[in-house]
C-alpha cells in the first residue's frame, strides 16, 4: 500500500505525476492476530485460537471478577482451546490471555 506525503498539503498531492510528493509504503498486515475468539456469542463451547509462541495462561472471568477457568497452554504457532461454557450463565465475561511479555483480554458473550 502506497500514500503520498506532501509539505504542504494539497489536492495536487492525489496525482502522482507531481513531483514535490514523497512517496512513502506500509506493509499490508499479513500476521493473524494473537487472539481470536469465535463463536461470538457463544452458547456451549467458544473456541480461543492462539497465534503466538509461548506459554499462555488462559482466563475466562465474569465481569464480578471470579474466575470461572483457567488452564495454562504451550503454543507454538497456532492453536485452538476449545472451552466447555454450558455450564456458565449467560451473560458477559472477560477472556484474559496473559504470556510472560504480554497480556491479551478480549470480551465474550454467552448467550442462554
Amino acid at each position: 500500500m502506497q500514500f503520498q506525503i506532501c509539505y504542504p498539503p494539497s489536492v495536487e498531492c492525489f496525482d502522482p505525476y507531481i513531483l514535490h510528493c514523497l512517496t512513502t509504503s506500509v506493509e499490508d498486515k499479513t500476521n493473524e492476530e494473537p487472539v481470536h475468539i469465535f463463536p461470538v456469542p457463544a452458547q456451549n463451547e467458544v473456541n480461543i485460537q492462539l497465534n503466538m509462541n509461548a506459554v499462555a495462561e488462559v482466563r475466562i472471568i465474569n465481569l464480578v471478577g471470579v474466575e470461572v477457568f483457567r488452564q495454562n497452554v504451550e503454543v507454538s504457532g497456532s492453536y485452538t482451546l476449545p472451552v466447555f461454557i454450558g455450564d456458565l450463565p449467560g451473560g458477559m465475561y472477560l477472556i484474559n490471555i496473559a504470556t510472560g511479555t504480554e497480556i491479551f483480554t478480549r470480551k465474550l458473550t454467552v448467550n442462554r
